[in-house]
Protein backbone atom coordinates (compact mmCIF):
# COMPACT_ATOMS: atom_id res chain seq x y z
CA UNK A 1 0.00 0.00 0.00
CA UNK A 2 1.76 3.66 -0.85
CA UNK A 3 0.47 6.64 0.31
CA UNK A 4 0.84 10.01 0.80
CA UNK A 5 0.24 12.51 3.59
CA UNK A 6 0.23 16.00 4.18
CA UNK A 7 3.66 17.06 6.74
CA UNK A 8 1.77 18.28 10.00
CA UNK A 9 2.44 20.88 12.52
CA UNK A 10 4.71 20.01 15.24
CA UNK A 11 6.30 21.63 18.95
CA UNK A 12 9.61 21.67 16.96
CA UNK A 13 10.90 21.22 20.15
CA UNK A 14 10.86 18.79 23.49
CA UNK A 15 12.79 18.55 26.66
CA UNK A 16 16.10 18.06 25.25
CA UNK A 17 19.39 18.20 26.94
CA UNK A 18 20.00 21.05 24.60
CA UNK A 19 16.76 22.25 26.09
CA UNK A 20 17.57 21.56 29.76
CA UNK A 21 21.28 23.75 28.67
CA UNK A 22 18.74 26.38 27.25
CA UNK A 23 16.86 26.51 31.01
CA UNK A 24 19.69 26.61 32.86
CA UNK A 25 21.96 29.47 31.35
CA UNK A 26 18.89 31.51 30.75
CA UNK A 27 18.05 31.26 34.73
CA UNK A 28 22.07 31.73 35.56
CA UNK A 29 21.93 34.89 33.21
CA UNK A 30 18.58 36.31 35.17
CA UNK A 31 20.41 35.38 38.48
CA UNK A 32 23.02 37.66 36.90
CA UNK A 33 20.73 40.30 36.26
CA UNK A 34 18.13 40.74 38.11
CA UNK A 35 15.56 43.94 38.63
CA UNK A 36 16.42 44.97 34.69
CA UNK A 37 13.34 45.48 32.56
CA UNK A 38 14.74 45.37 28.30
CA UNK A 39 12.87 44.08 25.32
CA UNK A 40 12.25 40.43 24.95
CA UNK A 41 14.32 40.83 21.87
CA UNK A 42 17.22 41.72 23.50
CA UNK A 43 16.81 39.26 26.02
CA UNK A 44 17.74 36.85 23.46
CA UNK A 45 20.40 38.44 21.77
CA UNK A 46 21.85 39.04 25.08
CA UNK A 47 21.56 35.54 26.05
CA UNK A 48 23.20 34.33 22.94
CA UNK A 49 26.03 36.17 23.36
CA UNK A 50 27.11 36.13 27.09
CA UNK A 51 25.81 32.92 27.48
CA UNK A 52 26.19 30.81 24.13
CA UNK A 53 22.60 29.74 23.58
CA UNK A 54 22.12 29.78 20.02
CA UNK A 55 19.04 31.69 19.29
CA UNK A 56 18.20 29.70 15.60
CA UNK A 57 17.07 27.06 18.02
CA UNK A 58 15.02 28.98 20.70
CA UNK A 59 12.21 29.89 18.18
CA UNK A 60 11.05 26.72 18.93
CA UNK A 61 11.74 26.27 22.24
CA UNK A 62 10.63 29.38 23.68
CA UNK A 63 6.73 28.80 22.36
CA UNK A 64 6.63 25.13 24.18
CA UNK A 65 8.21 26.55 27.35
CA UNK A 66 5.45 28.88 27.13
CA UNK A 67 2.60 27.09 26.46
CA UNK A 68 3.58 24.72 29.01
CA UNK A 69 3.72 27.25 31.52
CA UNK A 70 6.85 27.27 32.39
CA UNK A 71 7.94 30.87 31.25
CA UNK A 72 5.62 33.73 30.59
CA UNK A 73 6.46 36.94 28.30
CA UNK A 74 5.42 38.44 24.92
CA UNK A 75 6.59 38.85 22.01
CA UNK A 76 7.35 42.65 21.12
CA UNK A 77 7.19 43.90 24.68
CA UNK A 78 9.04 45.02 27.22
CA UNK A 79 10.22 41.69 30.06
CA UNK A 80 11.36 41.69 33.71
CA UNK A 81 13.74 39.38 34.20
CA UNK A 82 12.92 37.95 37.03
CA UNK A 83 9.57 37.00 36.01
CA UNK A 84 10.22 35.08 33.19
CA UNK A 85 10.24 31.74 34.76
CA UNK A 86 6.83 30.99 36.65
CA UNK A 87 7.33 28.89 39.45
CA UNK A 88 6.48 25.84 37.48
CA UNK A 89 9.49 26.93 35.50
CA UNK A 90 11.61 27.49 38.73
CA UNK A 91 10.70 24.09 39.78
CA UNK A 92 11.73 22.49 36.97
CA UNK A 93 15.25 24.54 36.59
CA UNK A 94 15.73 24.01 40.20
CA UNK A 95 15.08 20.43 39.74
CA UNK A 96 18.14 20.25 36.86
CA UNK A 97 20.82 21.74 39.55
CA UNK A 98 20.13 19.20 42.20
CA UNK A 99 20.73 16.40 39.57
CA UNK A 100 23.94 18.28 38.62
CA UNK A 101 24.96 18.88 42.07
CA UNK A 102 23.82 15.13 43.14
CA UNK A 103 26.29 13.84 40.04
CA UNK A 104 29.32 15.99 41.38
CA UNK A 105 28.28 15.06 45.47
CA UNK A 106 30.41 12.18 47.25
CA UNK A 107 27.44 9.61 47.91
CA UNK A 108 27.61 5.73 47.18
CA UNK A 109 26.60 5.02 43.39
CA UNK A 110 23.22 3.17 44.69
CA UNK A 111 22.31 6.00 46.79
CA UNK A 112 23.30 8.22 43.72
CA UNK A 113 21.10 6.36 41.06
CA UNK A 114 17.85 5.89 43.65
CA UNK A 115 18.31 10.03 44.27
CA UNK A 116 18.75 10.71 40.61
CA UNK A 117 15.44 8.27 39.60
CA UNK A 118 13.82 10.40 42.50
CA UNK A 119 14.10 13.55 40.39
CA UNK A 120 13.63 12.48 37.33
CA UNK A 121 10.49 11.38 38.12
CA UNK A 122 9.97 15.03 39.06
CA UNK A 123 10.84 15.97 35.90
CA UNK A 124 8.62 13.63 34.59
CA UNK A 125 5.28 15.24 36.08
CA UNK A 126 6.41 18.92 35.58
CA UNK A 127 6.79 17.77 31.60
CA UNK A 128 3.39 16.17 32.16
CA UNK A 129 1.72 19.02 33.31
CA UNK A 130 2.68 21.31 30.65
CA UNK A 131 1.51 18.82 28.37
CA UNK A 132 -2.17 19.18 30.46
CA UNK A 133 -1.46 23.20 29.42
CA UNK A 134 -0.65 22.71 26.22
CA UNK A 135 -3.39 20.30 25.28
CA UNK A 136 -5.89 23.01 26.98
CA UNK A 137 -4.93 25.76 24.02
CA UNK A 138 -7.07 24.51 21.09
CA UNK A 139 -5.67 27.69 19.14
CA UNK A 140 -1.99 25.67 19.68
CA UNK A 141 -1.37 24.35 15.84
CA UNK A 142 -0.29 21.17 16.94
CA UNK A 143 -2.76 20.36 19.52
CA UNK A 144 -5.05 18.49 17.02
CA UNK A 145 -2.41 15.53 15.24
CA UNK A 146 -0.71 15.55 18.64
CA UNK A 147 -4.02 14.31 20.40
CA UNK A 148 -4.52 12.26 17.73
CA UNK A 149 -1.89 10.52 18.47
CA UNK A 150 -2.64 10.30 22.06
CA UNK A 151 -6.19 8.89 21.03
CA UNK A 152 -4.36 5.97 18.82
CA UNK A 153 -1.69 4.91 21.61
CA UNK A 154 -4.97 4.43 24.07
CA UNK A 155 -6.52 2.59 21.24
CA UNK A 156 -3.93 0.42 20.18
CA UNK A 157 -1.36 0.06 23.09
CA UNK A 158 1.38 1.40 21.14
CA UNK A 159 1.97 3.32 17.70
CA UNK A 160 5.27 3.20 15.95
CA UNK A 161 6.24 6.23 12.85
CA UNK A 162 4.47 4.20 9.84
CA UNK A 163 1.28 3.75 11.45
CA UNK A 164 1.25 7.12 12.71
CA UNK A 165 1.97 8.74 9.04
CA UNK A 166 -0.97 5.59 7.98
CA UNK A 167 -3.10 7.36 10.95
CA UNK A 168 -2.57 10.99 9.25
CA UNK A 169 -3.65 9.24 5.59
CA UNK A 170 -7.04 8.08 7.19
CA UNK A 171 -7.80 11.10 8.95
CA UNK A 172 -6.64 12.67 5.55
CA UNK A 173 -9.06 10.90 3.15
CA UNK A 174 -12.01 9.77 6.24
CA UNK A 175 -11.03 6.13 6.33
CA UNK A 176 -11.00 6.57 10.27
CA UNK A 177 -13.70 3.82 10.59
CA UNK A 178 -11.34 1.10 9.10
CA UNK A 179 -8.30 1.86 10.15
CA UNK A 180 -8.66 -0.74 12.98
CA UNK A 181 -8.61 -3.15 10.47
CA UNK A 182 -5.51 -1.85 8.87
CA UNK A 183 -3.48 -1.41 11.63
CA UNK A 184 -4.18 -5.34 12.54
CA UNK A 185 -3.58 -6.19 8.95
CA UNK A 186 0.25 -4.21 8.82
CA UNK A 187 1.00 -5.71 12.53
CA UNK A 188 0.58 -9.05 11.18
CA UNK A 189 2.29 -8.69 8.39
CA UNK A 190 -0.42 -8.61 5.56
CA UNK A 191 0.21 -5.67 4.05
CA UNK A 192 2.91 -3.34 3.37
CA UNK A 193 2.56 0.60 3.82
CA UNK A 194 5.14 2.88 1.76
CA UNK A 195 4.80 6.66 3.05
CA UNK A 196 5.21 9.76 0.63
CA UNK A 197 5.28 12.89 2.87
CA UNK A 198 4.50 16.29 0.92
CA UNK A 199 6.90 18.43 1.85
CA UNK A 200 6.90 22.22 0.81
CA UNK A 201 9.58 23.87 -1.40
CA UNK A 202 11.95 26.60 -0.06
CA UNK A 203 11.93 29.65 -2.27
CA UNK A 204 15.09 28.48 -3.89
CA UNK A 205 13.44 25.17 -5.06
CA UNK A 206 10.11 26.80 -6.07
CA UNK A 207 12.23 29.33 -8.17
CA UNK A 208 14.03 26.54 -9.86
CA UNK A 209 11.33 23.92 -10.59
CA UNK A 210 8.31 26.15 -10.28
CA UNK A 211 6.13 23.64 -7.84
CA UNK A 212 5.34 24.35 -4.27
CA UNK A 213 5.51 20.62 -2.81
CA UNK A 214 7.90 17.59 -3.47
CA UNK A 215 7.20 13.78 -2.07
CA UNK A 216 9.90 12.83 0.08
CA UNK A 217 10.29 9.59 2.36
CA UNK A 218 9.10 8.57 6.18
CA UNK A 219 11.78 10.45 7.21
CA UNK A 220 10.57 13.61 6.18
CA UNK A 221 7.70 13.28 9.08
CA UNK A 222 9.18 15.41 11.71
CA UNK A 223 6.39 15.70 14.39
CA UNK A 224 6.20 11.96 15.35
CA UNK A 225 9.71 12.60 16.62
CA UNK A 226 8.89 15.97 18.89
CA UNK A 227 5.24 13.97 19.74
CA UNK A 228 6.92 10.78 21.07
CA UNK A 229 9.19 12.54 22.55
CA UNK A 230 7.25 14.93 24.67
CA UNK A 231 5.10 11.87 25.59
CA UNK A 232 8.63 10.12 26.75
CA UNK A 233 10.24 12.68 28.69
CA UNK A 234 6.58 12.69 30.68
CA UNK A 235 6.38 9.31 31.61
CA UNK A 236 3.88 8.04 29.55
CA UNK A 237 5.53 5.95 27.05
CA UNK A 238 8.53 3.51 26.91
CA UNK A 239 10.48 3.02 23.72
CA UNK A 240 10.80 -0.81 22.52
CA UNK A 241 12.10 -1.36 19.48
CA UNK A 242 10.13 0.60 16.36
CA UNK A 243 7.33 0.89 18.60
CA UNK A 244 6.47 3.12 21.52
CA UNK A 245 4.86 1.48 24.06
CA UNK A 246 1.86 2.70 26.75
CA UNK A 247 3.16 2.56 30.45
CA UNK A 248 0.03 1.31 31.79
CA UNK A 249 0.35 2.88 35.10
CA UNK A 250 0.33 6.20 33.52
CA UNK A 251 -2.86 5.62 31.21
CA UNK A 252 -5.43 7.42 33.03
CA UNK A 253 -3.04 10.80 32.19
CA UNK A 254 -2.92 9.79 28.61
CA UNK A 255 -6.66 9.51 28.70
CA UNK A 256 -6.89 13.39 30.63
CA UNK A 257 -4.45 14.07 27.31
CA UNK A 258 -6.51 12.89 25.06
CA UNK A 259 -9.53 13.85 25.92
CA UNK A 260 -11.39 10.75 26.65
CA UNK A 261 -13.84 10.46 29.07
CA UNK A 262 -15.43 7.90 30.85
CA UNK A 263 -19.19 7.08 31.05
Amino acid sequence: MIIEIENTSSPGASFTPNTNFVLLKTYEWICEHKGIEIPFRQFRMRLQSEKGINDNNNRNIYPLLKNGGLVSYEKGCNLIVDSFYTNTGLAYVKTLQAMAMLEEAEYEEGQKIAALKRFEMILEEIVSGTLKNIMNQPDVNYVEPFRDMIRFLLKFDKISKIEFAYLLYAKQENKLDSISQAIQSYRCGEIEIDVYVKVRNDIEIREKTNTDKRKEGLTFLTSYGYFVSLLQQAGLIRKDDKYYIVNEEKRIVLEELGGVCHE
